[in-house]
């Protein structure tokens, strides 16, 4: 849930596709829980390389 005043999922996205620098944003509340799943599906091996890669893929133009 968000927090009153918190930007949804969606327009976190929008803006970072708009403005580039605010792709931190998505990256940091995202990434945790990619990671996290990716790691217990994959291990800690495969964990990093394919949670960024799912960015690579995602914003890729």
């Amino acid at each position: 849930m968000r927090a009153p005043g918190e930007d949804t999922a969606a327009q976190v996205i929008a803006a970072s596709r708009r403005d580039p620098d605010r792709f931190g944003a998505v990256f940091d509340r995202y990434f945790a829980s990619i990671h996290r799943y990716v790691h217990l599906r994959l291990g800690e091996s495969a964990a990093a390389d394919l949670a960024a890669e799912t960015f690579l893929r995602a914003f890729r133009p």
